[in-house]
């Protein structure tokens, strides 16, 4: 698994300056090229925009660097661009054009990660630090978690930063005796913690391993708080159930609720 093109969509507002800047760091830090890209309704000054707008946030810093300009709506557009351009990583500013709501979930965002079949890097206002010290990459420990959990691996070798992995054994029902409680949660720790340690990761890496018990969106959350994570990592797809590892659940609650960029990561055959 490697960062080679990266897919930054701007509107020309100050979060997506926000998120150009961001974007020339990552291509220059894993060596990737980047296409900027812009959506546009019909507006003949957009090619001239787009122009001045890339060169007054790269000023040359990034040479493998290329601007675009679709017609349609901005989250498909971008992952019609991604899908045609073997695009690996599209970065999503946590504000449109509106700025109404944080993240813009519920449009945009939204869209690019319930939709888009590549890695959403979803960004938090103009304070995400690049290259960030720690990654959290939270995994339910299924084979569809696994893109999500090399890709985390990859992230932090590539930053140099630590890595935390976190599973969350979730609630069982309330109304089950104490001792079965108790050992419900036993034999769930047990198998999560072997679980963990089974999974590979490189030498140079400073990992931590730990389980929680939980509502795993808000054990999540709350760990990446508490441990001053720069990124959280995530997988899109994994376990049945109440509590499954889908969007519109534990991932799509953590991306709204995280303090810092959350990278979806969807289930990528091969990876």
């Amino acid at each position: 698994m490697r960062i080679r093109h990266i897919l930054c969509p701007v509107d020309f507002s100050s979060f997506s300056a926000h998120a150009l800047q961001v974007g020339i760091r990552l291509a220059r830090i894993f060596g990737a090229h980047l296409s900027v890209l812009h959506i546009r309704e019909f507006d003949p000054a957009s090619e001239t925009r787009l122009m001045e707008f890339v060169e007054e946030h790269n000023q040359g810093a990034l040479a493998d660097i290329s601007r675009h300009i679709e017609v349609g709506h901005a989250a498909y557009a971008s992952i019609d661009f991604a899908r045609d351009n073997a695009v690996d990583v599209i970065l999503c500013g946590s504000h449109g054009r509106t700025g109404v709501e944080r993240a813009l979930l519920g449009s945009v965002a939204e869209k690019l990660v319930r939709h888009a079949k590549c890695p959403v890097w979803v960004m938090r206002g103009d304070e995400d630090k690049i290259p960030p010290l720690s990654i959290l990459i939270a995994t339910d420990l299924t084979p569809t978690s696994q893109s999500a959990r090399r890709m985390a691996i990859y992230l932090a070798v590539g930053f140099g930063c630590k890595l935390a992995i976190l599973h969350v054994v979730p609630q069982p029902d309330e109304h089950e005796g104490e001792e079965a409680l108790s050992a419900f949660y036993d034999a769930a720790r047990a198998e999560a913690e072997a679980g963990l340690s089974s999974i590979d990761s490189e030498e140079t890496l400073v990992i931590t391993r730990e389980v929680a018990v939980g509502k795993p969106w808000e054990a999540i959350v709350a760990r990446a708080k508490a441990l001053d994570t720069g990124l959280i990592v995530t997988g899109t797809h994994g376990r049945t159930g109440l509590d499954r590892w889908v969007l519109g659940s534990v991932a799509d609650k953590v991306v709204r609720n995280a303090h810092c960029p959350v990278l979806t990561v969807p289930h990528l055959p091969g990876a």
